[in-house]
């Protein structure tokens, strides 16, 4: 778990989206760390605009 967060949260280089917000999840809830706040929102800001294209494009 602790690799994980390393890999996903500190150095941001996970190919798989969800390992990233999963462990700034888990990193959050233990230590606060407001960067991972920082990361989660940029991930839901870019969720929320792939979705909102997505159905536009119907």
């Amino acid at each position: 778990m602790l690799c994980c967060v390393v890999l996903c949260c500190v150095v941001l280089c996970c190919v798989v989206l969800c390992c990233v917000v999963l462990c700034c999840v888990v990193l959050c809830i233990i230590t606060k760390f407001p960067q991972c706040i920082l990361i989660l929102k940029y991930f839901a800001a870019i969720n929320y605009t792939e979705y909102s294209f997505g159905l536009t494009s119907f």
